[in-house]
């Protein structure tokens, strides 16, 4: 029986983590991950705000691990399927993402496992404009 089908839906547990990371390893890649934007987002209490605990906790266990992550990913095709997200919301997530690294890691932005970098937001292909509104509201 295949033990990835009892995890639930979006669960990603340290064992699947460690198998990940180390399979990347022994093929000799570089581990880049896909943050969930949308933690801590709260539609029914108005909440919109990104919030990287999860993804702090992540980082931590990677690091102690000694997991090769280079790079964090924040925004998996915001864009897609109407999700009521805007690109300024986006862009909003991402200096929220940076400091809280920042209380982590002595660097971001080197492409190494102490000094990873920010890649997102990932957008489908019809989201080119989403893309460039994100990307002047972060700069």
């Amino acid at each position: 029986a295949n033990s990835v089908a009892n995890i639930p839906h979006s669960t990603l547990t340290r064992d699947l983590w460690d198998i990940v990371c180390n399979w990347a390893k022994e093929v000799g890649w570089k581990v880049v991950f896909g943050l969930n934007i949308y933690d801590g987002w709260s539609l029914a209490q108005g909440v919109q705000t990104y919030n990287p605990q999860r993804a702090m906790d992540l980082m931590e266990y990677s690091i102690q691990a000694g997991h090769d992550v280079v790079g964090w990913e924040l925004g998996n095709e915001p864009n897609l399927n109407d999700k009521g997200t805007t690109p300024e919301q986006v862009a909003a997530s991402f200096p929220i993402l940076k400091t809280a690294m920042l209380s982590i890691y002595s660097s971001v932005g080197g492409g190494t496992a102490t000094s990873p970098k920010i890649f997102g937001p990932d957008t489908t292909k019809t989201g080119a404009s989403f893309l460039s509104d994100t990307l002047q509201g972060v700069s």
